[in-house]
């Protein structure tokens, strides 16, 4: 297998990449301000250090944390903004490295991702390679843990649409070489159950990158909205009222996400109406 080059020269020297099959290649990343990321989750990052994040945000601000660091009050302050972006690269990584290598196609993905939607600026840049670096560094802790704490950062229904954005983007990482190795899928089962992404959004990117371009079936749309087959069909509009809310487009752009988000929440709108329509005319109620 050829191998990739890094694209941060710098890192070749170090003993565990030599000695990796397929030199370690991480995202070149340019230009992100990161607005959207900048409420809901607080600014204090003590209770942080102590957990899965505590290297990869200790590497992006720049904060080497030792045995007489850990209590709250002796960590430093991090925004918001740095403590979403700590937490992006660092699943990032693990996702990336799960089948023992990082191709080419995937670090393209992340790339993309940190290029086109996100923006980071030159400084930014260079912390997100310091934590993406350090969650792979870090035997410590799963992508599972790493999960749940993003999940502890963004909770609940009002951060429904950005968990399943991002994870759409972990499920684009896993995919880059069309082929999801069972580790990738493994860790992206248990992403959705800590992060709760629907079985319906799940089975849907899998349509998506590696299923046929027929649409769903009729137990997949249910599962898409997220109600049992033998619901009644009130629930049914609940589940589907609740749905257009969550990836309505103009209700994310007042958040401030990014156009790429945006795109990717109307296509998810797309899907779930055509699921609402599916189980109508399979219910005469069309």
């Amino acid at each position: 297998m050829r191998q990739v080059e890094l694209a941060f020269p710098t890192l070749s020297r170090r003993k565990e990449f030599r000695h990796n099959p397929a030199y370690l290649y991480l995202p070149e990343i340019e230009g992100l301000a990161m607005g959207w990321l900048g409420t809901g989750i607080g600014a204090g990052i003590g209770w942080m250090l102590g957990g899965p994040l505590g290297a990869a945000l200790g590497a992006w601000i720049g904060y080497a944390l030792t045995d007489s660091d850990k209590e709250a009050d002796a960590a430093p302050e991090a925004n918001p903004q740095e403590i979403a972006h700590a937490a992006m690269f660092a699943m990032l990584a693990k996702l990336a490295k799960a089948d023992g290598r990082i191709t080419r196609s995937e670090a393209d993905v992340i790339n993309r991702f940190a290029r086109e939607t996100l923006e980071l600026d030159d400084e930014d840049r260079e912390r997100a390679k310091r934590a993406f670096r350090a969650a792979l560094d870090d035997d410590a802790h799963t992508f599972q843990d790493y999960a749940a704490q993003f999940y502890q950062l963004f909770p609940g229904d009002e951060h429904q649409g950005l968990r399943d954005t991002f994870f759409a983007t972990l499920f684009e990482v896993a995919a880059a070489d069309h082929d999801l190795h069972p580790k990738e899928r493994e860790l992206l089962q248990q992403g959705a159950q800590v992060m709760r992404v629907s079985d319906g959004l799940f089975e849907s990117l899998m349509h998506e990158h590696f299923g046929s371009a027929e649409a769903a079936s009729l137990d997949e749309a249910y599962a898409l909205l997220g109600v049992a087959p033998d619901a009644p069909t009130s629930e049914i509009k609940r589940a589907y009222r609740k749905k257009c809310l969550d990836y309505h487009p103009d209700r994310l752009a007042s958040k401030g996400l990014p156009p790429d988000m945006i795109q990717y929440a109307e296509a998810q709108l797309r899907r779930i109406n055509e699921a609402y329509e599916r189980i109508m005319q399979a219910r005469g109620e069309a």
